[in-house]
């Protein structure tokens, strides 16, 4: 019998949150029945009133024996007043003495285990947060700090929840230690499962302004990072977890999830592949040296911004005419709306229109406009890189660049998004030189994703690229084969992000310094784009810059971009349009194609030329003694003072000969 009450009373304080002040009210109900019983014991009899130092006559009713136990209860030096009480009154305070003991010291340490248990929740993250109108992080990675900082960057105070898997107090020191520059945020942190529903219930999901999806960085791979993405936006395209009216953006890895992701997603969810752009950008900038700094000072810092104007005035006009018309801002397309029949609209964005494209009622015009230096585009000035290096010399490129024979240091996630990327710009053998530890069974591997690939994609006239394998194991030796570096038309080091930052950066910095030597000492090759992936913007200092043409500091590039697509998100599909292979792209051309009188060719004149090479033009590049210089949108509109190694930016059309 005495077990089965011990188990009943375990059970009860294990499973109901009510035991604790269910426990204390009976306790009272004891006190005060003891107190009662005091009374029939003579507790109120002249002698133990005289014991009790108490002169006054009292009633001895209900209210005065409760307040007698429980004085007992709460002080136990109340029994030293019962001496001289009849004996019955001494044993009963002596016992609710012993028990107001035991009773305090319970309520004490349920106290310190609750306190104890708050405190612990806070650090961990466990609590449900009553924000309105702040910016959800959902999962963490290496790009979180970035991230932070170019939100920071928009020149308004913002509440930032984060949730994630790991240790939130990890979190919390990436970000006290870069507390300085990211003085407009204001970061809480919280432990759960992104894809779990009962932990997104703790976020206010409803009433965020932006969320953003990060891939959580596992050790099983990208598979389990893009499955948890996908179990995210399936539960946030339920009305009843996510207003429609909030904007999301996500990560994936794997840029074959997009179409399952869009799916599952009922939300206009904008999702970036981190492997796709990378491979996009990396392949544009061995096509155009440079391109980063034109593309970052495009899309995220530099002192333009790509808007959607009214086109109200324009309604009839021809494209080329506004375009060479308007003078505070640089005309590069047209966009609508298109009515899909289902209470939905899509809009459609046309790049580089002809100059005899009617604009219609409607019709809005893209834009590259100049925005305050206090805005998100300003260019940060306490010294961190947004994801580009300067270019140190002119490198003047063709106008249609064709890129067959390629050196790709390290086989990462990107590698094979690279080797395609480059193969859809090739018209003829595309030849991949791949430098890494197991070279030979990298190039199997990668060999069997081209192949499976190419069946997807009979329709295509390029060839299958034939893969080199190239043995190097920087931690081993420091020496290339020289046969890996004839004929190259580009060199491409990513940066391996299955080690830590510090270690990868490492390694892409010693790769530079030894790549330089070599290319120095081997004819032929010391002419040619070197475009190298760093993580941490303070290895910029430690790489050559002589050496390579173009440095992409992937984290802060990524995280740049997802900051401007939550608070534009029609910009998504500009940049696809500019990155894939055979649209309209983005592309540097000799200053010489469109006067041959730079000196003295203005904004204006560029303009038309341009549009008469089907072109349009959004700034040029002034090559200086140390770095090269990207102007877009000039305010002076008179004699620009380009020199003959200038280069010219413009929309074009790709051809392929």
């Amino acid at each position: 019998m005495i077990e089965k009450i011990k188990y009943a009373i375990f059970f009860s304080a294990a499973s109901s949150r009510l035991f604790f002040p269910t426990l204390i009210f009976c306790l009272l109900i004891i006190f005060l029945m003891v107190g009662l019983v005091a009374i029939y014991l003579g507790l109120f009899s002249e002698s133990a009133l005289r014991a009790e130092g108490i002169d006054d006559a009292v009633d001895g009713g209900l209210l005065d024996a409760f307040w007698w136990s429980l004085k007992h209860i709460v002080d136990p030096g109340s029994f030293a007043e019962d001496y001289g009480a009849p004996l019955g009154v001494l044993f009963l305070a002596f016992l609710n003495t012993v028990l107001g003991l035991v009773i305090t010291s319970t309520i004490i340490a349920y106290v310190v285990n609750l306190s104890q248990s708050f405190i612990e929740d806070t650090q961990k993250g466990k609590l449900t947060i009553r924000e309105k109108n702040h910016f959800l992080i959902l999962g963490w990675n290496r790009k979180g700090i970035a991230l932070l900082y170019f939100l920071s960057r928009l020149g308004k105070k913002v509440r930032v929840v984060i949730m994630t898997s790991v240790f939130t107090e990890i979190v919390r020191k990436e970000i006290r230690h870069q507390a300085r520059k990211m003085e407009n945020i204001n970061a809480l942190t919280l432990q759960g499962a992104i894809e779990s529903p009962s932990d997104l219930e703790r976020l206010a999901i409803k009433r965020a302004s932006h969320i953003v999806i990060l891939a959580e960085d596992y050790s099983d791979g990208t598979t389990v990072s893009d499955l948890t993405t996908l179990k995210t936006l399936m539960l946030l395209s339920n009305s009843e977890v996510a207003s429609e009216a909030t904007d999301i953006v996500a990560e994936l890895i794997d840029s074959e999830k997009r179409p399952i992701a869009t799916a599952v997603s009922s939300k206009k969810a904008v999702l970036l592949s981190t492997s796709e752009i990378m491979s996009k950008v990396s392949v544009q900038c061995l096509r155009y040296p440079g391109y980063t700094q034109v593309y970052d000072c495009l899309f995220s810092s530099g002192n333009t911004s790509i808007e959607l104007i009214a086109s109200e005035d324009f309604v009839g006009k021809l494209f080329g005419s506004v375009a060479k018309e308007i003078t505070s801002m640089t005309a590069i397309g047209v966009s609508w709306l298109v009515d899909e029949g289902t209470s939905s609209e899509r809009r459609v964005n046309l790049l580089n229109p002809e100059s005899d494209f009617d604009i219609g009622e409607g019709d809005q015009l893209i834009v590259i406009t100049n925005v305050s230096k206090t805005s998100f585009h300003s260019r940060p000035e306490d010294g961190m890189d947004i994801g580009y290096a300067a270019i140190s010399a002119p490198f003047l490129a063709e106008d249609s660049p064709d890129l067959r024979r390629i050196l790709i240091f390290s086989y990462t996630e990107s590698t094979l998004p690279v080797i395609q990327e480059l193969r859809s710009h090739c018209v003829g053998q595309l030849e991949i030189v791949l430098a890494c530890t197991d070279a030979e069974g990298k190039c199997e591997l990668l060999d069997s994703s081209l192949e499976i690939a190419a069946q997807k994609d009979r329709g295509s006239i390029s060839l299958k690229p034939k893969l080199i394998p190239c043995e190097f194991d920087v931690s081993k030796t420091w020496a290339l084969k020289t046969a890996g570096l004839a004929g190259l038309d580009g060199v491409l080091i990513l940066a391996d992000q299955s080690v830590n930052s510090v270690d990868a950066d490492s390694r892409t910095a010693l790769i530079a310094i030894l790549l330089g030597e070599q290319l120095a000492s081997f004819s032929g090759v010391d002419n040619i784009p070197v475009v190298a992936e760093i993580l941490d913007p303070r290895t910029k200092e430690l790489i050559n810059q002589s050496t390579i043409t173009d440095i992409i500091i992937s984290t802060n590039f990524m995280s740049s971009l997802i900051i401007g697509l939550t608070e534009k998100p029609f910009v998504d599909s500009i940049y696809r349009e500019l990155l894939n292979a055979g649209g309209v792209e983005m592309r540097l051309s000799k200053v010489t194609l469109y006067s041959d009188a730079p000196a003295t060719v203005t904004h204006v004149d560029l303009i038309d030329a341009a549009l008469k090479r089907k072109e349009t033009l959004i700034g040029y590049v002034k090559s200086g003694d140390s770095a090269s210089e990207i102007i877009m949108n000039p305010s002076d509109r008179g004699p620009l003072m380009l020199g003959e190694n200038d280069r010219v930016i413009v929309l074009g059309q790709q051809v392929y000969i």
